[in-house]
């Protein structure tokens, strides 16, 4: 186990879990990820991947962590909640000390260690396209177990409604925004994290950019 991890989900979909027309996330399109991770992190660094997929299907230098086994408390509820368990303390042990998760429509243009080399607890993906949305769940990095209370206080019954209500859209996203408040480090375009559309086209990148979400 590396002191620093990259998380990859991987996970079959679920009713409602998934966005029509969105991209099929599949152990093929990991392995790809897990590629462009390795030529573009100048960092040590261990890949992990999170998936209820055979492990078999995945390269041989991914480690594979059973979602079904390690991440199916809130699995049933659909979307990403199954990734709050991210900041259960037992995290330290299972993945990594320090680790930072990416979807896997996040696109690595260049080297990635400038994002990821710094002293926060936390730091997340600076949401812009929704409205008083502080976060996006797609890249989030942590010091494992230091914002423990988003784990265990997070209340099935009443901590979603308490989100949506505060105007927060989206599972583990408006988990995060509303439990972790509007004051964390955020990664925004100006660090060379970009939506594809939003901050930059398919033929043309800006020369500051690292990741790009399609």
């Amino acid at each position: 186990m590396s002191d620093f991890a990259v998380v990859l989900w991987c996970w079959k979909p679920r009713a409602r879990s998934r966005p029509k027309g969105r991209i099929e996330f599949s152990p093929a399109l990991a392995n790809k990820q897990a590629k462009a991770i390795q030529v573009h992190l100048n960092m040590p660094h261990e890949i992990v991947c999170v998936t209820d997929f055979p492990a078999h299907e995945f390269d041989s230098h991914i480690r594979v962590i059973d979602a079904d086994q390690h991440f199916d408390d809130w699995a049933h509820l659909g979307g990403c909640y199954r990734r709050l368990k991210a900041f259960d303390p037992s995290m330290k042990e299972l993945i990594a000390p320090r680790f930072v998760w990416m979807d896997l429509d996040m696109i690595v243009i260049k080297d990635l260690a400038p994002l990821f080399q710094h002293d926060h607890t936390i730091k997340c993906w600076k949401s812009e396209s929704m409205p008083r949305q502080p976060i996006n769940g797609s890249m989030v990095q942590m010091v494992a177990g230091a914002h423990a209370r988003v784990w265990k206080e997070f209340d099935v019954a009443k901590t979603p409604a308490a989100a949506r209500l505060e105007g927060y859209r989206g599972t583990d996203q408006a988990i995060m925004a509303y439990m972790l408040g509007n004051n964390i480090p955020l990664w925004t375009w100006r660090d060379g994290v970009m939506h594809l559309g939003r901050h930059c086209g398919h033929s043309l990148l800006p020369e500051i950019a690292r990741v790009v979400r399609s």
